[in-house]
């Protein structure tokens, strides 16, 4: 297989090469978190279609979900030759490198069967996209739970209050639950 990897690596080399895009002309962000103008979005968008049109992106997803269906190993060629060649980011990282294989490693059957209805009627880019936002859903969810369940601690500004009028804890609780 390392043959088959040294002439892979040699093939995205050229390609990185060859169609890397030109400078858009204003400031591109450092990481997806930091797009902050349509122009960036659209200009990194359609850098991603590229990308993936050429089979570069979600080479180690299964077939069936629109990826290449090849060992991890290849995948990792293509993202250290972009950051070898500086290529602008793909502004998916998050449905691509973590959420949407997360989804495939801990789907069950009904997942799986909206994942391929969903396949079938979006093209692969969206449906990735949506990966992307189902999970940062859930945790959004998980942590607003949480934060939910977590009782409030009135005690730090109690202290605060204590210290700051030189009376007792009881008084000063009693004057901020009390009488504000």
């Amino acid at each position: 297989m390392s043959d088959e990897l040294d002439d892979f690596r040699r093939e995205v080399q050229a390609w990185f090469s060859a169609n890397k895009p030109a400078d858009p002309g204003f400031l591109l962000p450092e990481s997806f978190m930091e797009v902050g103008t349509d122009p960036q979005f659209q200009f990194l968008r359609a850098w991603q279609r590229k990308v993936y049109d050429a089979g570069y992106l979600g080479m180690a997803w299964p077939q069936a979900y629109g990826g290449g269906g090849r060992p991890q190993a290849f995948q990792d060629i293509v993202n250290a030759e972009m950051a070898r060649q500086k290529t602008p980011f793909v502004p998916n990282t998050i449905g691509l490198n973590w959420a949407g294989p997360l989804i495939l490693a801990i789907g069950n059957l009904a997942a799986n069967w909206v994942a391929a209805d969903l396949q079938e009627t979006l093209e692969p880019v969206r449906w990735l996209v949506w990966a992307a936002f189902a999970i940062s859903l859930v945790a959004a969810i998980v942590i607003a739970v949480r934060e939910a369940r977590r009782p409030a601690d009135p005690a730090p500004a109690m202290r605060a209050e204590h210290v700051r009028h030189a009376e007792s804890p009881a008084a000063a609780r009693s004057r901020i639950l009390c009488c504000r």
